[in-house]
Order: structure tokens, then sequence, then C-alpha cells
């Protein structure tokens, strides 16, 4: 350090080519909000990362957001803010027809007529020519910038408020494990929610898990990509054990998954994941007049489906009823207690995942005491365990 030489300028805090810049007091009022866009993982200028294993319904997903962006409504259980929005999705591995099926299955389910969507929603297929390759290796990481500019100019254009990319991987042709060319195509694409001013989100698989939780580090290739995002959120299949504490039955666990804030740097992240199911919606495409094709919807799913929000008032209605009865511990009894449960709960156990919840909810309140199991004999004289009820809640 010795052969370097200091240079001060006449201006004040100056040395050379650098200036210090003195913090400027103002009215706190006068600085701009955030703007996010959808929840706390979409965010106006910034890059956002959704980072899934393969099968886990992440296009369905991204299809639900787009649906909820331009329709302005709450679908998925985070917030559309400022009202519709407009979104261009490039889908770079899925055929048009296949990404047509996901969005008419949401528009269904949803009850999502065109009106309700207007000239908000631009969707583009790889597949069907429409490809985005913004960077290429040739000795060295290349930047496609007829391609970036024009991208520029379309979103502006169009006034696109979130660019979705699915998946990232396709989007360049590098090497994933190239950290200085990811990081390069990275900044790229931070670089066009910056100057656009919209919200990017890239999606992006995960390395092999081999059983492990899915986190920001399991994405696949250089580590760049996740450190250039603001939001990374990971989605992580629900386990056979989730299953069985969350009262879904054991062959319904691969079609529920969470989605967790791994990653947030401009918002705190969420206490807990929010967690999805993928719910088959029959298009009622075949020329005969079936039902055609059985397509996957995302659907907000939450554990508590039957079991929030129960009194003291309802448990002990529940216990009044089964004192004056033969109720069995059995769920394939015709006398199951859970019957009673959930019309004191005004629950439809003919609805997906309720009559699990409410088996698991018999549990719950045996252990807590609130109700006991009972040996009797049924009219054949066979033995048989009954639910009666137990310590019985004061007013």
């Amino acid at each position: 350090m010795d052969n370097v030489k200091s240079v001060k300028n006449d201006a004040p805090g100056t040395f050379g080519s650098l200036q210090a810049n003195p913090f400027l007091w103002r009215d706190v009022r006068t600085i701009p909000p955030r703007q996010w866009l959808l929840g706390s993982s979409l965010l106006r200028g910034s890059l956002s990362l959704l980072i899934a294993p393969g099968g886990s319904g992440k296009t369905a997903l991204t299809v639900g957001m787009a649906v909820s962006l331009v329709t302005g409504r709450d679908l998925l259980g985070m917030k559309v803010w400022g009202g519709p929005k407009k979104v261009m999705l490039w889908n770079l591995e899925d055929s048009q027809e296949e990404i047509d099926k996901l969005f008419y299955a949401a528009f269904k389910k949803w009850d999502v007529l065109q009106d309700h969507v207007g000239e908000r929603l631009y969707v583009n297929s790889g597949l069907a020519g429409d490809g985005l390759t913004i960077a290429t290796d040739e000795k060295g990481v290349v930047l496609n910038k007829v391609t970036l500019n024009d991208l520029v100019s379309l979103i502006s254009t169009l006034g696109i408020d979130v660019l979705i990319v699915d998946p990232f991987v396709s989007s360049h042709r590098v090497s994933e494990n190239d950290n200085g060319a990811i990081d390069a195509i990275a900044k790229a694409w931070a670089n066009i929610a910056n100057v656009t001013g919209c919200a990017v989100l890239l999606v992006h698989h995960t390395s092999k898990l081999r059983g492990s939780e899915n986190t920001s580090e399991a994405s696949r290739g250089a580590s760049a990509l996740v450190n250039a995002a603001r939001s990374v959120t990971t989605i992580n299949r629900m386990t056979k054990t989730q299953a069985l504490n969350l009262g879904v039955e054991e062959h319904e666990h691969s079609r529920h998954f969470r989605c967790y804030d791994d990653k947030n740097n401009r918002a705190p992240p969420a206490a807990e994941s929010k967690w999805f199911a993928l719910e088959s919606v029959s298009l009622g495409n075949h020329p005969l007049g079936c039902d055609g094709d059985s397509v996957a919807v995302v659907v907000p799913w939450s554990s508590q489906l039957v079991v929030e929000q129960v009194t003291n008032t309802q448990i002990r209605e529940v216990q009044k009823r089964i004192s004056d009865g033969n109720y069995r511990k059995d769920s394939q009894s015709p006398d199951w207690v859970g019957i009673v449960i959930a019309e004191v709960l005004e629950r439809d156990l003919s609805v997906k995942n309720v009559k699990a919840a409410i088996k698991k909810l018999v549990g719950e309140w045996a252990s807590r005491g609130f109700l006991a199991e009972e040996t009797r004999k049924d009219h054949n004289r066979t033995n048989r365990l009954y639910i009666v009820a137990g310590e019985v809640i004061p007013q």
C-alpha cells in the first residue's frame, strides 16, 4: 500500500474518482413504499426465484399465480396488491396445448370468464417456437443483447407487471455449474426487472434431494442464481409422515405440497409454510360429450380444514349427542361418531380431506379427555369399540 498515492480534490469528501455522499435527512413520508404485486414474494423491479423438484406442481402453481394476478383475486392465499395485473408467462418446456389446458382448468375451477381476464394475459410456449435464449457459451458467456433489448421493449410496450419464465435452465445455453456465467445471466434478468419495473419470477429445478428437505441451497447448479434473487420460494412435497399427522389419506400425500419463503431480503420470512393441494378438474373437452381431460389445478389447503375455530360449545354439543346413542369408533361404520362431529361442525364428509381430518380430531379429543373409548356388544353380540363422552367441559 506504500506506493498508493492519495489524490484529494477540492470538493469535500472527494478523493480522485471516489466521493463520499453525506446522508440527506428528509421527510420519511417522501420515501416511496415497496411495490408488492403478489403476497410478499413478487416485488416490482426485483428478481424472484421458485425452486421445485420435478413433478411437484410448480407449473400448475405458476398458472394459478398468473390467473390470480390477471383477475386481481386472491385465489391462492396471496394478496394481489393494487388490483389486476398484466402477466406474461413464458413456458419453455410444455406445448401450447398443455399450457392452455392448465389455464382452462384453472378458469373452470375459479369461475373465470374472458371478461375477467381482459387483455392482461400473455402466454408463450418454447415448444411452439417462442424460444427465449438470453445467453450462450462461446468460450465464455455471451449475453444475447438483441433478445434482451427486445424483451425490455416488449415488456415496456405491453406494460407487463409480472414476467414468469419456466424453467430458468431453458432460457440460456451455458453450464449450470459455471458460477461466473450464471451470475451474469441472473444479473441480466435482474436488470430487466429493474429497467422495466416489472417483477421477474424464474422457475428453477432442484438437484437430487434423495429424501432431504428442499431449500434454496438445494437448487441445481451454481449458487449465483440464488444470490442474485431478492426472494426465493421453495416447494416441498408432503411426506407420508406429514400426511398422517395432518389428517390426509396416505395415498393422497403426493397431491399436496408446501411453499416456504426461504430467502426474502425485503420482507420478514413467513412464519410457516403455505400448503396447497392439486385438485383434478375435468375440462369437458371430449368430442362425444364425455368429461375429457383431467387437469391438475392448485388450490390452497389447510390442515385445519375441519378443526379450525372449534368452540367449547361445539364440543359440549357433541358430548351431549353421543350420550344419547351408540356411536362407533370405526369410520367405516354407519354409526361412526365422526358423523355427529361433522353435523355439529357443519362440515361435509363428502369433501376430500374432511373425513381424514375428523378421524384425527376424534383421536385428539380422546387424548384430551373430551371423548373416551368403551367396549360394548353390538346387536350381533360382537364386541365393538364405541366412543362415549369424556370429561364434560364446564360452561
